[in-house]
């Protein structure tokens, strides 16, 4: 079963879409939205981006004009679009993550080594050699 519809609101133990409420054992996934807004904003100010490097290079030859007329022609209007594009996109889907209830998974505290962790003069010593 399939629901569309924006996430109201969430919990622990479920999330609300519109007036129903969805228990979490019974969700598969979520495909929040402005993820393919996001990736092609920044595909387009990336080509932007280089657009404009490229009309900043030096140049000596003949079509130098021409060049840097379509680097910047093009360069320009691709990152006016791309950059806000891209910002919308990834607003959009760390909004819905948040109402989802996901954050970003924490990485795992590192296991301490207790031979470490000592105070001098405990008895351990380590000695290495290179």
């Amino acid at each position: 079963m399939t629901i569309s519809g924006p996430i109201a609101t969430s919990d622990a133990d479920s999330v609300t879409v519109g007036d129903l409420r969805v228990p979490r054992s019974q969700i598969e996934d979520i495909d929040h939205p402005g993820n393919v807004a996001l990736a092609l904003g920044i595909l387009a100010a990336g080509f932007g981006g280089m657009m404009m490097l490229a009309a900043a290079a030096p140049c000596d030859g003949f079509g130098c004009g021409l060049g840097r007329a379509y680097g910047l022609g093009l360069g320009v209007p691709m990152l006016g679009v791309g950059i806000p594009t891209a910002i919308y996109g990834g607003r959009a889907w760390a909004r819905s993550r948040d109402r989802a209830g996901e954050r970003p998974a924490q990485p795992e505290r590192p296991v301490r080594d207790p031979w470490l962790s000592m105070p001098p003069g405990t008895g351990a010593t380590y000695s290495m050699r290179w």
